[in-house]
């Protein structure tokens, strides 16, 4: 197996794990969020798009569903 597919499954199985811990923090941070500032009270914050939810929302994942 490549390494670069090695990392990117451990990154996900990773992320994964945190998502469990985590989910409402990960979720307000990393995931894709449309341009502007929004209040989403369900997560207790303020969220919007920043740069790097180009890169992170690809390994979100809610659910082991995702996977399949």
């Amino acid at each position: 197996m490549p390494k670069i597919t090695r990392l990117l499954i451990i990154l996900n199985v990773a992320i994964f794990a945190l998502q469990a811990l985590y989910d409402d923090t990960l979720l307000s941070v990393f995931a894709l969020w449309p341009i502007g500032r929004f209040h989403v009270r369900d997560l207790h914050a303020v969220v919007g798009f920043e740069p790097w939810q180009l890169i992170t929302y690809a390994f979100y994942m809610r659910t082991l569903l995702t996977w399949a």
